[in-house]
């Protein structure tokens, strides 16, 4: 049976030696988060985050918050992991369309994200429903978020920005 946690403030606390676990098995100690990451204060972070359990082991999470662009509000997942035993059986992609259901019952319109593309998370976003932004799309959500400086790592191929209109 699989299960979803908020990660609450509690939660987090109780499943933090989970995450890391899931994070170093998932990305390996030098690419994955360390608790101060899953700590970061973000707004709508508890209602947005979960961990996932399959049977009542913790198989995967997706970490999330929200961010306004143009006075709309759009939920931005920033992580998301499935352990490499659990890979490939759909997992992740019921990973993600609890993130959008969570996204939807907040009022969330669109949901966001961004990939690091040395991991192969195309096909994956493509299939959860996201698509590739536009130039002017990732311009405006850059610039949105503060991350204006990451506009190289976007256009040289490095990384992706997706988004999913709910």
């Amino acid at each position: 049976m699989i299960e979803f946690i908020n990660l609450t403030e509690e939660n987090m606390t109780r499943f933090m030696p989970d995450l890391i676990k899931l994070e170093h098995e998932i990305f390996g100690p030098e690419l994955g988060w360390a608790e101060e990451n899953f700590r970061l204060d973000l707004p709508r972070k508890a209602e947005l985050s979960f961990i996932c359990l399959l049977d009542g082991e913790p198989v995967g999470f997706r970490m999330g918050s929200a961010y306004f662009l143009d006075g709309v509000e759009i939920g931005h997942a920033h992580h998301i992991g499935v352990t490499p035993k659990h890979r490939g059986k759909g997992l992740g992609l019921v990973i993600n369309q609890h993130t959008v259901d969570l996204c939807y019952q907040a009022g969330l319109t669109q949901l966001t994200c961004e990939t690091d593309n040395r991991f192969p998370a195309a096909e994956f976003h493509v299939k959860g429903g996201f698509r590739k932004m536009t130039e002017q799309e990732l311009l405006r959500y850059l610039e949105a978020r503060g991350r204006a400086h990451r506009l190289a790592a976007y256009r040289d191929g490095r990384a992706t920005a997706w988004i999913q209109f709910i």
